[in-house]
């Protein structure tokens, strides 16, 4: 192959120099665009609340059942637990709509959950995000205060 018909680094050099405007022009449009994409779309703010999830006492022989954090993550986003949220927060909403704004993820290797909410409001969101984490817990109480009733009333 010959020497002529190899492309060179300087030819490239040379060829952005003869176009630097047109470059100029691409990279100011994309900026603007950007700025503009900004300014348009909607602000929207995410609160985040912290659970750490204990294992529950079985009183019938003292043990406590291991915690497998993917089911708590489940029943935290259930209707259960957000149509107990909605009513805490007053919200007119459903609670299958107030979970489309929720995410419930572990922390990993530990038992803490992390309560996310977004909403366009701030304060609507921090609000919400400590009524699900609230929630959460309640549901939860209940569920093992029904438990020790039914162990109760067995052993009576």
């Amino acid at each position: 192959m010959s020497q002529d018909n190899l492309v060179q680094f300087e030819d490239y050099v040379s060829a952005a120099k003869r176009q630097r405007r047109l470059i100029g022009v691409i990279v100011v449009g994309f900026v603007v665009l950007a700025l503009v994409a900004t300014l348009l779309m909607p602000e929207r703010y995410t609160s985040e609340s912290r659970v750490l999830v204990r294992p529950v006492l079985d009183p019938s022989d003292q043990r406590s059942e291991e915690v497998n954090i993917d089911t708590e993550r489940g029943v935290a986003k259930s209707l259960s637990v957000a149509a107990i949220a909605a009513g805490k927060i007053g919200s007119e909403e459903s609670p299958g709509a107030l979970l489309g704004n929720l995410s419930v993820e572990p922390v990993t290797d530990s038992q803490i959950l992390v309560f996310r909410y977004t909403d366009a409001d701030a304060d609507a969101a921090f609000e919400a995000a400590g009524a699900f984490a609230e929630s959460y817990l309640q549901f939860r109480t209940e569920e093992a205060d029904s438990a020790n009733e039914q162990i109760q009333q067995a052993l009576e």
